[in-house]
This record gives C-alpha cells, structure tokens and sequence, in this order.
C-alpha cells in the first residue's frame, strides 16, 4: 500500500496525520519502538537500504524483537509532489 505520511484537506487547509513514521530517518541507524501495557514487544527498527525513485522512495526495513527474531520487509513512500 502506499500512502503519504500527511494529507492535506484541499477544503480546510488542514492537516491530517495518515500514518506514523516508525522508521530511522538516517540508513543503518537503529530506532526502538518501546513496547506498551498490553504486551505489545518492543523492537528495533533499522532501514538497511534506501533508493530514492521517481516518485517514491523504497526503502529495505529489518524488524528485530526482544527475542532476536528478524523480519525483513520492503516499504514504500510515495514523495511530494
């Protein structure tokens, strides 16, 4: 699915959040989404490569928990116009 992290309402003018950026801004630099009371794991989030296209980026994402368990996804953005 793609979609933008913000949309603008062309009627109000106002911004509306469409989805968290859970990933690093900076390639091979760790984040950690901490877990919550209801027993969501934490895990590190790290983008292990990034191309920048026209019109979206792609970015390579692994997904590690507590546990040392990996999974790797491909993730992509659509870019401003």
């Amino acid at each position: 699915m793609l979609c933008k992290l913000r949309e603008i309402n062309k009627r109000t003018g106002m911004v509306r959040n469409m989805c968290y950026d859970y990933w690093p801004l900076e390639v091979n630099t760790p984040k950690i989404i901490e877990g919550d009371e209801n027993g969501l794991s934490s895990i590190t989030v790290i983008v292990t490569e990034e191309e920048k296209c026209e019109g979206y980026t792609k970015r390579l994402i692994t997904l590690t928990d507590k546990g040392g368990h990996h999974r790797k996804i491909t993730h992509f953005q659509v870019n401003k116009a």
